[in-house]
C-alpha cells in the first residue's frame, strides 16, 4: 500500500501549504519558464513547504509531524531519512493523530527504520482506525484475514474493511467486496460485491476494476454486459492490473464486446507480459 493516507483531518496544514503555492504562483513571471528553471522553482516551493511544516511540527501541529515524517521517508524537499521519519510518526502519533500512527503502523508491519514488528503494527493500526484513517482500518482487517498478530476472524476483517469503504478507502471497498463475491465473513452477495467493486473501481483501484468487469462477462449478479466488462479491464489495464490487460486481449481476441483484432489482442497480451512476466509464463503453460 502507498504512503497516502485517507480520510485525513488536516485542514490547517492543507490551508497553510495551499497559501505557500499560491504565493509562489503569484511570484512567477508570466513568460514560459524553461524546464530547468521549472525545475528549480518546484524545488524552491517544496523547500518552503517543508519549512513550514517543520515549524508546525515544532508547534507541536500532529498533523503537521506525520506529513513532515512522510517527506523524509519520500525525500520531499529534503534527504530521506526514515530514522527521522519514525521520530516524526511517533510524535505526531502520541499527539493524537491517526494518520502518524498508521505511517508508523506501517513502518513496523514492514521493517523500514524500525525492526520488524506485527504486534506494534496492528497496535498501532488499531489506534489510526480509531481515528477514522481509512488505510489503517484496511491494513487491521487484513491482519484478521490473514491470521497475522491475531486471531483469524474474517467476520471482523469485513467490518473492518467496510469501515475503511465508509472512509472512502478503496482498497477497503475492493476486498470487502471480495469477501461478498466469495462468502466469507459475511452472506455470499454477488450483487453487492460488484456495487463495492465498482465503487474501489471509480476510486481508483485497477483490480476492483478487473473484478468488476470479470462479474459484467459472467453475469455473476449482473446482467451479462460485455462492451462494460471491456471498458472496465481497459480501466484496470491502464493502470497496474496486468489481468486487466490479459483479458481484454481474449476480447479481442474473440471479438467479445469488441471488433475483432488479433493485433488489438497481441498488444494487450504484451502489456499484460510488460507488467508482470509470470503472467506471460502461465499463459505459455495453457
Amino acid at each position: 500500500m502507498p504512503l497516502t493516507v485517507s480520510s485525513a483531518p488536516r485542514s490547517s496544514v492543507a490551508l497553510t501549504l495551499a497559501l505557500a503555492g499560491l504565493l509562489a504562483a503569484c511570484e512567477q513571471t508570466p513568460a514560459a519558464k524553461a524546464p530547468e528553471a521549472q525545475a528549480a522553482d518546484k524545488a524552491a516551493l517544496e523547500a518552503k513547504k517543508f519549512a513550514i511544516l517543520d515549524r508546525m511540527c515544532t508547534e507541536n501541529d500532529a498533523s503537521a509531524c506525520a506529513d513532515l515524517g512522510l517527506r523524509y521517508v519520500q525525500g520531499n524537499g529534503v534527504w530521506k531519512d526514515e530514522s527521522r521519519a519514525i521520530d516524526l510518526y511517533e510524535k505526531a502519533c502520541t499527539l493524537g493523530a491517526g494518520r502518524g500512527c498508521t505511517f508508523l503502523g506501517f513502518a513496523y508491519e514492514r521493517g523500514r527504520g524500525v525492526a520488524q514488528d506485527y504486534g506494534k503494527a496492528k497496535d498501532l493500526y488499531e489506534k489510526g482506525c480509531e481515528a477514522q484513517i481509512g488505510d489503517a482500518c484496511t491494513q487491521l482487517g487484513v491482519f484478521y484475514q490473514l491470521g497475522i498478530a491475531a486471531d483469524r476472524d474474517e467476520g471482523k476483517a469485513a467490518s473492518l474493511f467496510e469501515k475503511a469503504c465508509a472512509a472512502g478507502e478503496p482498497v477497503g471497498c475492493n476486498k470487502l467486496g471480495q469477501l461478498y463475491r466469495d462468502g466469507k465473513g459475511v452472506g455470499s452477495n454477488s450483487r453487492k460485491a460488484v456495487e463495492l467493486f465498482e465503487r474501489s473501481c471509480g476510486s481508483g483501484n485497477a483490480y476492483a476494476c478487473v473484478s468488476a468487469g470479470r462479474a459484467y462477462q459472467a453475469g455473476d449478479g449482473v446482467p451479462v454486459k460485455i462492451d462494460l466488462a471491456a471498458r472496465l479491464y481497459e480501466a484496470g489495464c491502464k493502470t497496474e492490473a496486468r489481468a486487466g490487460c490479459g483479458e481484454l486481449g481474449r476480447l479481442y481476441e474473440r471479438g467479445l464486446g469488441v471488433a475483432k483484432s488479433q493485433e488489438k489482442a497481441n498488444e494487450y497480451y504484451a502489456r499484460a507480459c510488460e507488467k508482470e512476466a509470470s503472467w506471460c509464463s502461465g499463459q505459455a503453460a495453457k
